[in-house]
Formats: C-alpha cells, sequence, structure tokens
C-alpha cells in the first residue's frame, strides 16, 4: 500500500492555518507566502498522479463526480466508483484518505480535465455567484454537524467562483503554473485585488494555499463548462436555420 505515506504531508498542508497580512483590511486575506522548499514535494506529485491518472482512465466518472453537489450522498458515490479497483496502475494503494480531502481531491481532478477540454471561460460571459448562502444551498449538502473547517471550506469554493468570475485570465494563469511554485505564489499576488472584492468585510478566509488553488480550478473547469453549453448550443441553433 502507497497511500497511508501520503496522508499527514497532504491533511498537513490542507489543514494549515495560513498566515494572514496585517496591513488594514487585507487582514482578511491569508498571503499564502511559502518556503521555495515545498515545491515538488512528494505529496504534490502524488496529487498530480490522481489527477492525471482519474482524468486519462476514468474520465466519465471524473464528469460525473464534478456534477454532484459537494458532501452529498452522490458525491460519496462517485469517489467510490473513482477509487474502485482495479485502478490504473498509478492509482494502486490505499486511497482511503481521498473522504478527508474531498474538496482537494475535487479541484485536482478538475483541473487536470479543464485543461485537457481546452475551453477557457470567457469574462464577458460569467456572472458572479449569488450570495454565499444561496449558493451553497444550491451547490453543496452541508449536514447540519459540519465542522467549522469544513465551513471554511465551502466558504473558500464560494470565493472561488466569485474569484473567476471576476478574473478568469488569472485565474487561468494560477493553474497554469505547478502547485507551490514560485509562479503560483505571484499569481495568488495578482489576484489579491479579487480576493479582496470578493471576501465581505467582517468575514476572513480561512483555507490553505493548496485548497485555495483547487477551488479555483473546479471553478474554471465549471465556468469552461457552461462555455462549452452556449456554444454547442449557438452552434445547434445555426444548424437548425440552414
Amino acid at each position: 500500500m502507497r497511500g497511508w505515506f501520503t496522508l499527514a504531508g497532504i491533511l498537513a498542508a490542507i489543514a494549515a492555518v495560513p498566515a494572514f497580512a496585517q496591513a488594514g483590511g487585507e487582514s482578511r486575506i491569508p498571503t499564502w507566502k511559502q518556503s521555495y522548499l515545498v515545491e515538488g514535494t512528494f505529496d504534490s506529485r502524488v496529487l498530480r498522479a490522481i489527477g492525471f491518472c482519474a482524468v486519462d482512465g476514468r474520465r466519465p466518472i471524473v464528469e460525473k463526480l464534478l456534477a454532484t453537489r459537494a458532501y452529498s450522498d452522490q458525491e460519496a458515490e462517485a469517489f467510490d466508483e473513482l477509487f474502485k479497483p482495479p485502478l490504473h496502475e498509478c492509482l494502486a494503494g490505499d486511497w482511503s484518505f481521498r473522504v478527508n480531502v474531498g474538496p482537494v481531491i475535487r479541484g485536482v481532478v478538475a483541473e487536470y480535465l479543464y485543461k485537457k477540454r481546452g475551453w477557457r471561460p470567457r469574462a464577458d460571459a460569467l456572472a458572479p455567484p449569488p450570495d454565499f448562502e444561496s449558493w451553497a444551498a444550491a451547490n453543496v449538502a452541508l449536514p447540519a454537524f459540519a465542522s467549522p473547517k469544513i465551513r471554511d471550506l465551502v466558504f473558500g469554493s464560494w470565493v472561488a467562483r466569485c474569484i473567476v468570475a471576476r478574473n478568469p485570465r488569472k485565474a487561468h494563469q494560477l493553474v497554469n503554473f505547478e502547485s507551490g511554485s514560485p509562479g503560483e505564489t505571484r499569481s495568488l499576488a495578482a489576484l489579491r485585488p479579487d480576493f479582496l472584492a470578493c471576501v465581505p468585510e467582517g468575514k476572513s478566509l480561512q483555507v490553505s494555499r493548496r485548497t485555495i488553488r483547487y477551488a479555483i480550478a473546479e471553478a474554471l473547469y465549471h465556468a469552461s463548462q457552461a462555455e462549452a453549453d452556449r456554444v454547442g448550443q449557438r452552434t445547434a441553433a445555426l444548424e437548425a436555420a440552414e
């Protein structure tokens, strides 16, 4: 079994308390600064392998997973189907930790599928998400006993949707850099005005750097899916008119 020794590193990275800027209103946004030594860590490579293997070998299941509401029974069923043996060789091992890092796994596979499909969302076709409570009610099956940590993750997903709607170009640039890389650091800094615009006054974003990266990746995937659907509808309408 290969998966067990990745658990500590991945969960530590996800659960790490982000450093916050101390200047004025920016204190509600983490700085997400880190040492360059974090780049290319083993758990980052494991996550990349999961994304590549899942999309390459089980794409229909990945699409099914990303169509579910987070924390729903349907999501749990899709996770079970995705990781059910026999798996692609590079996914072999004990991946039971997926239940604990569901939002990150969703984002990892979403990022690889987004890049493979090639559709990029257009800024003029995107609308910001509704208020957090309305968005969460429609997109998340949040249990009543959900921990504060899970609620922070859900809030981070909502912020990611707002970021992509405001600045899809810079969000796209972010996911083009490796996780933990200096380029990712620069991209997060470039998105800081958008983070400040998306996080309401009185709220703070309590998620790790890796979590927000993959939340943005999933938001990009859904925005690109909507763009592909619009193009398909326009094409069908033109063909019907001929």
